[in-house]
């Protein structure tokens, strides 16, 4: 007798994450949004903030509105990364 597994779909949250930066050259904050399962949508996040990093600008990442990183002071951007 064959016995056999059925293995139930695993359901992955969808989430939604956004970089905040403040471009120092033109003083202006600025915000991208990566939406998609996690795991792979944060390394995504992750990079585009590591471009600002690179250029030490300030910079914060959300997930889903609440705050999980920041570089370069970008925890201080504040209401500031609303304006833009």
């Amino acid at each position: 007798m064959e016995k056999s597994v059925k293995l139930g779909s695993v359901m992955r949250n969808k989430m939604t994450y956004t970089v905040y930066w403040k471009n120092e050259d033109t003083n202006r904050v600025n915000s991208k949004d990566f939406t998609g399962v996690e795991g792979g949508i944060m390394v995504e996040a992750l990079e585009f903030a590591q471009d600002a990093d690179t250029n030490m600008w300030p910079w914060l990442l959300e997930r889903d509105g609440e705050e999980v990183a920041h570089g370069w002071g970008g925890d201080l951007l504040g209401s500031y990364r609303f304006q833009g």
